[in-house]
């Protein structure tokens, strides 16, 4: 199964790939998103998949690097429960060793791609929300997609966040961008501490929005001095004035 998944992959890359080449002849770079969840490629040792698809990223399309969204593959301890026991099948996930995370990354720079790391740090993350380890910390309850929005830096949502951070970049300790994800953070608002800000608080949603990945963008300038390029999903934030966005 994973070998015909890992096929079928290759195909529908490449396809994505001469689509980027063909309409987007003028760009002055250019980036594709791998989202690595659900059907991860084999790594290189076990499948020529992975440096055959850069290899064409970078001489045909003439792609400058990628942007990687690991999800739960990566080898990291904050996906490991506390409690030793995992009621969501997580335990059963797809995860490559160290050693094939790096030969992944290596074989993309080899072929003279960039790496550009994407870390969901609002939405989108079901695949930590839904350990029960962390489900106390959606934005409700119901739902793993969305992390509650964060006041400050000492509040444990923001700070699992930063620990997430850490480990994922440190897989990729030489990059100068990363993107710290943002998008489609539909149930903002709807929890109980987001409606006390509302409500209590005067705060509009985008205010709330902002608030919480203001306290990433700080973190990692502070932390990480080197990434000179930190980028963000835009659909949050798209039909704001530039004054309400400025921070």
């Amino acid at each position: 199964m994973r070998a015909s998944t890992d096929k079928l992959q290759y195909h529908i890359l490449l396809i994505n790939a001469r689509i980027i080449h063909q309409r987007d002849t003028k760009m002055k770079k250019r980036i594709v998103h791998v989202d690595l969840k659900g059907a991860q490629p084999l790594p290189p040792g076990k499948s020529a998949f992975w440096e055959q698809w850069c290899t064409y990223l970078s001489r045909e399309c003439h792609v400058d690097g990628i942007l990687i969204e690991w999800e739960d593959c990566l080898p990291i301890s904050v996906l490991k429960p506390s409690s030793g026991t995992d009621t969501t099948s997580n335990s059963t996930r797809f995860v490559y060793t160290l050693d094939e995370v790096n030969s992944i990354v290596n074989v993309a720079i080899k072929a003279g791609l960039t790496i550009t790391p994407l870390i969901q740090t609002f939405g989108h993350l079901e695949y930590l929300l839904k350990l029960e380890d962390f489900s106390h910390l959606r934005e409700v309850a119901e739902f793993p997609d969305c992390l509650a929005p964060a006041e400050n830096e000492a509040e444990e949502g923001i700070n699992l966040i930063f620990r997430l951070i850490e480990e994922v970049l440190s897989f990729t300790p030489d990059i100068s961008s990363v993107h710290i994800g943002g998008d489609e953070v539909w149930h903002l608002g709807n929890g109980e501490k987001s409606k006390r800000l509302l409500n209590e608080g005067g705060m509009t949603k985008i205010q709330l929005y902002l608030q919480h990945m203001n306290l990433v963008v700080k973190h990692l300038r502070c932390k990480y001095p080197h990434i000179s390029n930190i980028m963000i999903w835009d659909d949050m934030f798209r039909s704001s004035d530039a004054d309400t966005i400025k921070v």
